[in-house]
């Protein structure tokens, strides 16, 4: 199965040394999670699912340079992981 993010790029990667995974997350209103060791794509999941306030300025006029069209609440940055 072949995983990744498709829309803008992705920001933010983290190495979960305990389970041999890293996640990273992006632009596209995704976090996933990789397993390194295996080289297998183990899930992924949203980063939100509520739509920005119409009364919000669009991604593209609000962000940091993104090639993707999803609102700032809707695209990361950065990830971390805590057990």
């Amino acid at each position: 199965m072949l995983s990744s993010h498709h829309e803008g790029e992705s920001w933010g990667l983290e190495v979960i040394p305990e389970t041999n995974s890293i996640m990273t997350i992006g632009d596209d209103n995704k976090i996933m999670e990789f397993n390194y060791k295996e080289k297998k794509f183990v899930r992924k999941g949203t980063i939100s699912e509520k739509a920005q306030p119409k009364n919000q300025k669009k991604a593209k006029e609000v962000t940091a340079s993104t090639l993707s069209s999803y609102p700032p609440n809707q695209q990361g940055r950065a990830v971390a992981y805590c057990k």
